[in-house]
């Protein structure tokens, strides 16, 4: 019985024999196409199967006996290989959360550093959390455009004393509290992902007292125990960044919910390309957006739009 697992080539070896060469100048060529096809570049999608493709004793049989390599590409061996290739890095892409450990070391960071009491702006503090914002594709993707997403924020909103971060991810991380945001005094984020609200809270604990807070919590719940700091429990502003268009194609039944957002304004928005690939949906998400303002009766107040996003802030109540 033959052992497709059985390692016959590292990554790190030269070339020096024909198969080996035919298989490396398929991949780089296998790698280009990932990298038009989706959200990554082609050095990147090489490395990250070519270890693997090497290795495969079928394809390498294959390349033995067919020196051709446009027949290869026809073989039912190259094919398979090929399509392993392109449902691991697509489904790679897909996940949220893309280096669990690169973020759990930063969190265990935040919190080391939090003990000794260091003040956010620590070399040490930004690195951890660099760290953890990295290992999120949805808040890594907008980082190019961070200034021109506050900018935005702030002229649609200006001055919130306090936010309401509806499925947060990591954003409350790249908060400027310092900054426009320093008239910011509770900020409550949530998420149904334990590990980033341990992430938002380690940040928290640098930021200073209750300031910053994440608790765990999903929509099916409801806002029934979502109580804001305003004298009538609620807050000024609602986020709910890159959420609605989701929600609209995978939770749909839970949209009404938001009627009882606890907020007198919410920001809504989507991204302009696909999270995997390199697709332009500014179009869907748009009209995603606007539909569920209309469905809820909200009002629109006003557009966002960056190089990367774009969103509605909508009047609530």
């Amino acid at each position: 019985m033959i052992d497709d697992d059985a390692p016959v080539h590292s990554a790190d070896d030269e070339p020096d024999d024909v198969v080996d060469q035919a298989l490396v100048s398929l991949a780089k060529e296998l790698a280009e196409q990932l990298a038009d096809r989706y959200r990554i570049e082609p050095e990147n999608a090489y490395m990250s199967f070519v270890e693997s493709w090497l290795n495969n004793r079928p394809l390498r049989e294959q390349a033995a006996r067919e020196s051709d390599h446009r027949r290869l590409k026809r073989t039912r061996a190259y094919k398979q290989a090929a399509d392993k290739v392109k449902t691991i890095t697509y489904n790679s892409l897909r996940k949220y959360k893309q280096q669990t450990q690169q973020m759990a070391e930063g969190v265990d960071a935040l919190g080391e550093l939090a003990n000794e009491g260091v003040d956010p702006k620590d070399p040490r503090a930004i690195a951890a959390r660099e760290r953890i914002v990295a290992s999120h594709v949805s808040t890594r993707e907008r980082l190019p455009d961070l200034e021109a997403f506050l900018a935005a924020l702030f002229e649609l909103a200006p001055e919130p004393t306090s936010i309401l971060d509806i499925g947060c991810g990591l954003q409350p991380l790249l908060y400027p509290f310092e900054r426009d945001g320093g008239v910011t005094s509770h900020y409550l984020a949530l998420d149904k992902d334990s590990s980033i609200v341990a992430a938002v809270n380690g940040w928290g604990r640098l930021v200073g007292g209750r300031r910053l807070q994440a608790r765990r919590w999903s929509l099916s719940e409801g806002f029934e125990s979502v109580i804001g700091p305003e004298s009538d429990g609620i807050f000024s502003l609602a986020l709910g960044l890159k959420l609605i268009p989701v929600l609209a194609r995978q939770e749909r039944n839970q949209l009404p919910l938001f009627r009882d957002i606890p907020a007198r304004r919410f920001l809504i928005s989507g991204a302009r390309e696909s999270m995997v690939k390199r697709r332009n949906i500014e179009r869907r998400e748009r009209a995603s957006l606007l539909a569920f303002a209309d469905a809820l009766g909200f009002q629109v107040l006003g557009t966002l739009e960056t190089g990367s996003e774009l969103g509605l802030l909508l009047e609530t109540r």
